[in-house]
């Protein structure tokens, strides 16, 4: 050193905040998105990417894959209360059928109920096994999907 006793400037990350890193990024992907969109409306030219560009186009790419992702799981979950409603409804049903089938109105609710609840989880077993098997060919289907984008990258 010179010997002074000049302070040094305070360190740059003290300026840094995290509402400015958030803009600058998103004025940074905004550019991007600009400057991609003129890129594919040019005539065929290969360009050269730098650093910056390749790893905002990177990012966009995760992006893209995170929200198709939460839309598969969005569906899923919509798909699976559809079949749990179907089968609950399906079961309401087939229970309101057994009561009239039987012919057994006039009967004390006791010995419905005794003779319902053998039948009842006789059809909830049978219920829970289609379910069991509509889930194994989800599944499969999946992982049909995720083999196949690994095969195609």
């Amino acid at each position: 050193m010179d010997g002074s006793n000049r302070a040094s400037p305070a360190p740059l990350w003290r300026w840094i905040t995290v509402n400015a890193t958030r803009k600058r990024f998103d004025d940074l992907m905004t550019a991007f998105h600009a400057d991609s969109m003129a890129a594919l409306r040019a005539s065929g030219t290969d360009e050269e990417y730098e650093e910056r560009e390749q790893l905002l186009q990177d990012i966009h790419d995760l992006q893209t894959d995170k929200e198709e992702k939460a839309k598969q799981n969005e569906r899923r979950e919509t798909n699976g209360e559809k079949i749990r409603d179907a089968a609950m409804s399906t079961m309401k049903r087939k229970s309101f059928e057994v009561v009239e089938v039987d012919g057994c109105e006039d009967a004390p609710p006791s010995k419905r109920q005794s003779r319902d609840s053998s039948q009842r989880v006789a059809e909830a077993g049978v219920v829970v096994a289609s379910l069991v098997e509509m889930v194994a060919k989800a599944n499969e289907v999946k992982a049909e999907e995720v083999r196949t984008r690994q095969n195609g990258a």
